[in-house]
């Protein structure tokens, strides 16, 4: 879930949010990661992990599946 994580695309949305709300770069930013267990954003790399992961033989068997990289953001399984 990239929205948890901070790529290019949520640098653009925290910046766009900062813009039209007057907050600060950290208040914008709190707004998301109030909401994750883990207290702070993701990055790239740590989602990353997930798909080098999956591309490796020893991951075959596993297919079908929703795996959550966001730290518990997400409260409900599928």
């Amino acid at each position: 879930m990239p929205r948890t994580h901070l790529t290019d695309r949520m640098k653009e949305i925290i910046k766009y949010n900062i813009k039209i709300s007057g907050k600060s770069e950290k208040d914008v930013i709190k707004t998301w990661t109030d909401q994750i267990p883990l207290g702070r954003m993701g990055t790239p790399c740590e989602f990353a992990i997930l798909v080098v992961f999956l591309v490796f033989e020893r991951a075959s068997y596993i297919i079908g599946k929703v795996i959550q990289v966001d730290d518990g953001f997400v409260k409900s399984s599928f």
